[in-house]
């Protein structure tokens, strides 16, 4: 059966007297892999009126098709001209639809239909050709009943992940402000604004507590993406690290490596165990610092490398800091105009001022810090896992390699 046949494209118009209301979904609202709209905007009625979906219908990105987005509607509105509202007049094909939107029958389809090189895009029309298998109307409510209840485990699993996450949030910066067990107090001059802070700690410039005595440069940014030409790119070498790396704190990613002749040429930015490394462009500020485990490589242009003085703080300790520190984000904001630039340098990354407990102290908070991100990775991971075993139930259900018992 062809997919046009049994689901349709909705083409309708919002209602003059609706205008007023109206929520606009775009593609940022579509995340892939997900069922749920992330957001929407409010600005409906200064949208084109004639882009209509309602509560129920399965949003689905045609534009990169590639990137699987196809979303549940939570309620009327209007989307983007690159997002295709799909429904269907049967409940049960209704309830089937996104599930059978995230499979592998109609992904491969609407990539194999992409046209564009720079803005790939399905369209509706190789959508509605698509041969989809459909199994009977007991056997669809069985299989909706099973992955609609792995979508609820993944709900109450993202739920559990925002709920440790805040944790972490609330908790790292009141460490990094309050620290523990303190019960006498100073108003001390940050930046613009004064904060109570324990008499017993100190506050320093970053500059200050750099690693002076052993790198003659101890903070530098890497180097322009010009001097990286494709005759440096191997597929094994050295690595190039980037963003992304830092943001996710995971060194396996990327795929960009070097040749040992232009890693030995570049080598002043390369990244060490015990780096902190900082985001300068785009999400700036994210912080974490180089680990033992991750293979030799350096940094690209968006990042900045600290080497620290141990004697003074703890790597782990200035990297929560800068990233976390609500203290330390208004000083790069005011810094940087009110955050109105897209990036960050090293002369304000060395005027930052750091409130400073004694080492002891710092190896607790990073203690208790690295416990409370333990605990936002096993939910992280739970959630995975979940969206794993929904991907796998919907290629075996959906394409019938397992049948279900309908209890008939």
């Amino acid at each position: 059966m062809r997919f046009g046949e049994v689901f349709n494209h909705r083409r309708e118009s919002i209602d003059t007297d609706e205008r007023d209301t109206v929520r606009y979904v775009g593609l940022k609202n579509l995340d892939s892999g997900e069922l749920d709209i992330n957001g929407y905007d409010e600005d409906g009625a200064e949208r084109s009126s004639s882009r209509a979906f309602r509560e129920g219908d399965v949003l689905f990105g045609k534009l990169r098709p590639n990137l699987n987005k196809a979303a549940i509607a939570p309620f009327d509105g209007i989307c983007s001209s690159d997002i295709i509202p799909i429904h269907s007049e049967d409940p049960t094909l209704q309830r089937y639809l996104p599930y059978l939107m995230h499979s592998t029958l109609i992904r491969d389809r609407v990539v194999s239909t992409m046209e564009g090189t720079n803005l790939p895009r399905t369209s509706w029309t190789d959508l509605s050709k698509t041969l989809i298998p459909l199994p009977p109307e007991s056997e669809r409510r069985r299989i909706t009943e099973i992955l609609a209840t792995v979508h609820d485990e993944i709900q109450q699993a993202d739920r559990s992940l925002e709920e440790a996450r805040s944790l972490e949030k609330g908790l790292t910066e009141d460490l990094l402000q309050s620290g523990i067990g303190h019960t006498s107090w100073t108003t001390v001059p940050i930046g613009p604004r004064e904060y109570q802070l324990p008499v017993s700690w100190e506050v320093e410039q970053v500059e200050d507590i750099l690693d002076q005595e052993t790198d003659k440069k101890p903070i530098r940014g890497g180097p322009p993406g010009g001097r990286i030409s494709k005759k440096d790119r191997v597929e094994e070498g050295p690595k190039v690290y980037v963003q992304e790396n830092i943001i996710y704190r995971d060194y396996s990613m990327g795929t960009e490596y070097l040749t040992e002749e232009k890693f030995e040429e570049l080598k002043s930015a390369a990244l060490e165990p015990g780096d902190v490394v900082i985001t300068r462009a785009g999400t700036v500020g994210r912080t974490d610092v180089f680990p033992e485990s991750a293979r030799k490589g350096i940094m690209d242009s968006s990042l900045i490398r600290l080497k620290v003085n141990q004697q003074r703080v703890r790597p782990e300790y200035l990297a929560a800091y800068i990233s976390d520190s609500p203290i330390s984000k208004f000083q790069i904001e005011s810094m940087s105009h009110g955050g109105t630039r897209t990036n960050i340098n090293n002369q304000i990354i060395k005027s930052l001022k750091i409130p400073l407990p004694p080492l002891d102290e710092q190896d607790r908070i990073i203690e208790i810090h690295n416990l409370a991100q333990k605990k936002v990775e096993q939910e992280r991971e739970t959630k995975q896992r979940l969206r794993e075993l929904r991907q796998g139930l919907m290629q075996d259900l959906l394409t019938g390699k397992v049948r279900v018992s309908t209890g008939n």
